[in-house]
């Protein structure tokens, strides 16, 4: 019974580590930049590390050109996007909220499999080229290398990915729900109802992002494993870590996910199970 005890503490002590760390990363300066691309409409969602929306919008593309698309899409990111991070237009909070903080820029990665039927060949390259020179047009301007990140990836942290086979409108709708509920004070139809999809598929990813950004600071705290035991010969990063280092990062990776999941509503990286229920159950 007293080892058990000690074990409990001891299981306390470290949530309440794990709950300082994101509380940590909440404090930091960082705007999470989701986007959605495509040939006709594009959309993005940008939230700050405290999880609180900024800003979203979308364009309906009207070239047919890849090349025109991409300078469409950098012409409306640029002068939605520049005015926050350089602090020259208020977004509800003040002007210069925004300045200084860092930018992570997220692309859903599209098309990663090709299902017959519902793409044609001709469609499907012209939608991988329209985000090859978006993803290049979006880092020389910003500077900044975007990452890539598959909508199922986010919709399954969040818990969004029971439709069944053939509903993937029902799936879209599910991401509206959710994401309209996590971030009520933001503009989501002032664009349209048919574009409002994208805006929140995009800011999802964003949600998603900030929720991995969490991941990596939790995984990368060496003082914390440390104290609780694991090898620092399994902890190094720079080449130095032993045969079976790798391994035992992706299990010490996967734990802190899976922890995250479980947690989400109660840190702050999404909605509580009851918002997700009534989100969810409006499908």
């Amino acid at each position: 019974r007293e080892a058990k005890a000690v074990s409990e503490g001891d299981a306390d002590d470290v949530e309440h580590k794990l709950i300082q760390l994101v509380k940590g990363c909440r404090e930091e300066k960082i705007l999470f930049l989701g986007l959605d691309i495509s040939s006709r409409v594009s959309g993005y969602g940008m939230l700050d590390s405290k999880g609180q929306g900024v800003s979203c919008s979308a364009i309906k593309t009207v070239s047919t050109d890849v090349i025109d698309i991409g300078n469409e899409i950098n012409s409306f990111l640029s002068s939605n996007i520049d005015p926050i991070i350089y602090g020259y237009k208020k977004m509800g909070r003040a002007a210069q909220d925004f300045k200084d903080y860092e930018l992570n820029i997220i692309f859903e990665d599209c098309m990663t499999s090709f299902s017959p039927g519902k793409f044609n060949a001709r469609g499907l390259m012209k939608l991988a080229q329209v985000n090859g020179v978006a993803r290049y047009s979006t880092w020389r301007h910003f500077g900044i290398r975007p990452a890539l990140i598959h909508p199922t990836a986010a919709r399954g942290f969040f818990q969004l990915l029971r439709a069944k086979k053939g509903e993937e409108k029902k799936v879209k709708k599910r991401v509206f729900n959710y994401v309209t509920q996590y971030a009520p004070d933001l503009p989501w139809l002032d664009c349209g109802k048919e574009v409002a999809y994208d805006m929140t598929d995009a800011y999802l990813v964003a949600m998603y992002a900030r929720a991995m950004h969490v991941k990596h600071c939790i995984v990368s705290d060496v003082d914390l494993w440390t104290d609780l035991g694991v090898h620092p010969s399994i902890l190094k990063g720079d080449g130095g870590r032993a045969a079976y280092g790798k391994p035992a990062m992706e299990l010490l990776d996967k734990a802190v996910q899976e922890w995250l999941k479980s947690r989400r509503g109660d840190l702050g990286l999404g909605l509580s199970d009851e918002e997700h229920s009534a989100a969810v159950q409006e499908v």
